[in-house]
């Protein structure tokens, strides 16, 4: 995850944590180039609170930081969308101006949602489902039909992910899951209250739990054994529709997909394909629809 947003997420800091954190958040390529003595004088603290504060960021030490910090100040830290992701058109609007901007939209949150998957965290996450049997993703309202678009991409290599639809069917899928299970929870909030219910089941019942929701130190994500982060620009309540959120979470899982499908890459090319010929009515020889065409004599 870039330090941008490893700034911005932090939390449990204490006033001194506050002061250089807000002082890295100002100063991120200055930073770049000072020593840990010089940070610690910048900030009015000492080297040893500098290496506390850096250990909460995910570091194990300052050089390790400051080495990240160099890369990543090569590229100016993604700021505020140039689209409003909430409303992304007005009523003025011409038809080609809202096609624009929801194409704008849509890089933008993938842009941002790239920058926050870790890629050890990734490779975890699809080493967990690849090795697991019994995969069932839990979600509400839009996100369904994201997990339904998942479930119907795995099939297509001939693997099963349980998806249902009802509410009550979940708790009760929840209810029946043990540690054999994989629970993949999708909340853009990360405190959906159907979600954080099921996430509490899961729990209890020693399923890990993979959430997939906006970046944050949310409910779910804590009981979460591993998290993928999606950008959280966009308003749990105050928008016309879930355009960013929608497209982010998309874009997460069909990494996932890609990743599980390329760990099999030609046994999987062979079962795309001969699964494709068999079900797909237009592959029959000639032949054989004339055959099933022949009217009686």
């Amino acid at each position: 995850m870039l330090i941008y947003y490893r700034l911005k997420y932090v939390h449990d800091l204490t006033r001194t944590e506050e002061v250089i954190r807000d002082y890295l958040s100002a100063h991120m390529e200055e930073c770049a180039r000072m020593s840990q003595n010089e940070l610690a004088e910048s900030t009015y603290a000492s080297p040893s609170a500098i290496s506390r504060f850096v250990r909460k960021l995910g570091f194990d030490s300052y050089k390790q930081f400051q080495l990240q910090l160099v890369r990543e100040t090569g590229d100016q830290p993604p700021r505020d969308a140039f689209v409003d992701y909430n409303f992304p058109f007005f009523w003025s609007n011409t038809d080609p101006q809202v096609a624009a901007n929801i194409a704008e939209l849509y890089k933008d949150a993938v842009d941002r949602t790239l920058a926050l998957i870790s890629p050890e965290r990734l490779s975890r996450v699809v080493d967990l489902l690849y090795e697991c049997e019994f995969v069932d993703m839990y979600a509400v309202t839009n996100n369904v039909h994201t997990a339904l678009n998942f479930q119907d991409k795995m099939l297509t290599i001939g693997r099963y992910v349980s998806v249902s639809i009802i509410s009550q069917t979940q708790k009760y899928k929840a209810l029946a899951s043990d540690s054999h299970h994989i629970g993949i929870v999708i909340s853009y909030s990360g405190v959906t209250p159907e979600m954080v219910d099921i996430a509490k089941i899961l729990k209890k019942n020693n399923t890990p739990i993979i959430f997939i929701g906006a970046v944050g130190n949310h409910e779910i994500a804590r009981m979460a054994e591993e998290c993928l982060f999606v950008m959280d620009q966009e308003d749990v309540n105050v928008k016309i529709s879930y355009f960013a959120s929608h497209i982010a979470t998309q874009y997460v899982l069909d990494c996932v997909f890609g990743c599980i499908f390329k760990k099999d890459y030609m046994e999987n090319m062979d079962y795309h394909l001969n699964m494709y010929n068999t079900l797909d009515p237009r592959t029959r020889s000639e032949p054989e629809k004339k055959e099933k065409t022949r009217p009686d004599s």
